[in-house]
């Protein structure tokens, strides 16, 4: 269950009158007539509210979320029209300036990064070859959306990791997606 701001504040000020989770989740049940929050997120607020001052969330790492509203809207889209394809729902709800992109490791002997790719021939499709493992390769970043097309971005690591693709994605990308407006 999610608790708004004005909930959270309710809990943090009971927690520093009577120091005990369970007086707030009895004085939060009577006052607003509903499920109390858990002992973990009282206690969570109250530091949060001590160290930082304020119930404000942290700045995220990771996956940004989508807002409830968002979730709702798109639900609400394809319950109205179940048939529609994602791409008219998406242009309809104006979900059509969101970026699409790819990464991509690109060998620099040759090879072809086969992971998702699918290549039809008239040769045995069993027929076994040789491969060099472990290949010097170089990753590539590009980012596509109606507005344009950003990159290509090499990353300077032999092996990307979500912190170094969270990084480009703030430095490098949201840089160009500013410059771009």
């Amino acid at each position: 269950m999610a608790f708004s701001k004005q909930d959270k504040a309710f809990c943090v000020l009971q927690f520093a009158k009577t120091e005990s989770w369970t007086c707030v989740q009895r004085a939060f049940r009577r006052k607003f007539k509903k499920e109390a929050p858990e002992r973990k997120s009282i206690v969570r607020w109250h530091a949060k509210f001590v160290k930082d001052g304020c119930l404000c969330p942290s700045k995220r790492t990771g996956r940004p979320s989508t807002s409830e509203d968002a979730v709702e809207q798109v639900r609400t889209a394809f319950q109205r029209s179940p048939r529609k394809s994602v791409r008219r729902s998406s242009r309809d709800n104006g979900f059509d300036d969101r970026l699409v992109f790819s990464d991509e490791a690109f060998h620099l002997n040759g090879k072809v990064n086969k992971h998702n790719t699918r290549i039809w021939g008239t040769e045995n499709p069993h027929e076994l070859f040789e491969h060099e493992r472990d290949s010097p390769k170089v990753n590539a970043f590009c980012a596509i959306s109606k507005k344009g097309v950003y990159g290509p971005f090499f990353f300077e690591e032999a092996t990307i990791t979500g912190e170094s693709y969270l990084n480009m994605l703030e430095d490098w990308l949201m840089a160009q997606l500013e410059e771009a407006d």
